[in-house]
């Protein structure tokens, strides 16, 4: 999975992978953090309106880290997710998990 690989992650309606929503809101809702460790941080926010979630991960080391997070670890409700990457607007493969290598004191 590309180290750049978070973005908006909109919820499913029938099942299977999710689709991909485009662009950044600005006025998100409900941005928490949902996963804080001494090496990493986890935020999720959902757009101002329709469906999907925006996720944040953030080294927080002071060394390159490889994350690997199941998406009910991040309390997402769905096994698979389509991703796009909001800084390279690119839309991304499905994943299983939140999976990336960030060099020290980086996010995606």
């Amino acid at each position: 999975m590309c180290p750049t690989s978070v973005g908006n992650l909109p919820r499913s309606r029938g099942g299977g992978c999710q689709q991909c929503r485009s662009g950044v809101d600005q006025h998100s809702t409900a941005n928490h953090a949902v996963l804080t460790t001494e090496k990493a941080a986890v935020w999720l926010a959902r757009p101002a309106s329709g469906d999907g979630y925006y996720v944040a991960l953030f080294n927080l080391d002071s060394g390159a880290q490889t994350f690997d997070y199941s998406w009910k670890e991040v309390g997402l409700p769905e096994t698979s997710y389509r991703l796009r990457d909001l800084w390279e607007h690119k839309d991304l493969a499905p994943a299983e998990s939140l999976t990336a290598t960030l060099a020290s004191h980086a996010s995606v």
